[in-house]
């Protein structure tokens, strides 16, 4: 079974991710590849009590008419433990959707999956580089004032991970009839499969981190 982890952050609903990760071209070209798992932390975004990252995933699951398209089942509680809230399962007999609203453990799922994509919250890429997974960076370049895509950018020019802006993987995925042809769903299918190689964060002490973020916040 390959399986895949994707990240969105916590405070701030990363929409557009959102819709790309649960969009029917997606979940197929996962299928395709034979990806059976994929866990979704889609966001703990909360104002008036409420989870606005639940609400704005529910509504897309919602208007993909996911659950009929791909003839799901939803189990709203399973097994999981206390540090994980919001979580649901949907399954078929292709693929398993585990989702969730945030983990106070989130390294349990980095460490049992083939490959992450994540947002590019520096912390987030820390914690899969020195878990030494695959992964794929997603810079949301809609923001402003935003040193995540320099920070994503020299840790792919070092190697230890690929990027994609926001913009450019909603041309892949959403708008390309030929998308499962595309670069993205390439070195997706060549990481998890392990025909593409990234480089190792060294088990330092840190200073290689601190002089990639330094560097860039001081530009």
């Amino acid at each position: 079974m390959k399986s895949i982890l994707i990240t969105t952050g916590a405070t701030i609903t990363f929409k557009s991710l959102i819709q790309i990760i649960l969009s029917p071209q997606f979940l197929n070209n996962l299928i395709r590849l034979k990806i059976n798992k994929l866990i979704i932390q889609y966001g703990h975004e909360i104002k008036n009590s409420i989870n606005l990252s639940e609400s704005f995933f529910n509504e897309t699951i919602n208007k993909y008419d996911l659950i009929n398209l791909f003839n799901l089942e939803i189990e709203e509680t399973p097994i999981g433990d206390d540090d994980d809230e919001g979580i649901r399962l949907f399954k078929n007999s292709d693929i398993e959707i585990l989702a969730f609203s945030y983990s106070s453990n989130i390294n349990k799922y980095i460490e049992n999956v083939d490959l992450i994509i994540s947002h590019a919250g520096t912390g987030s890429i820390i914690d899969c580089l020195h878990l030494n997974k695959p992964l794929i960076v997603i810079v949301n370049d809609k923001l402003m004032d935003n040193h995540q895509l320099e920070i994503a950018q020299q840790f792919t020019k070092l190697n230890y991970c690929i990027y994609y802006p926001i913009k450019e993987l909603e041309q892949y995925v959403n708008n390309n009839d030929n998308n499962k042809d595309s670069r993205f769903w390439n070195q997706l299918n060549q990481l998890i499969n392990g025909e593409l190689q990234l480089n190792k964060l060294p088990q330092t002490d840190g200073s290689i981190i601190e002089t990639i973020i330094c560097e860039e916040l001081e530009k």
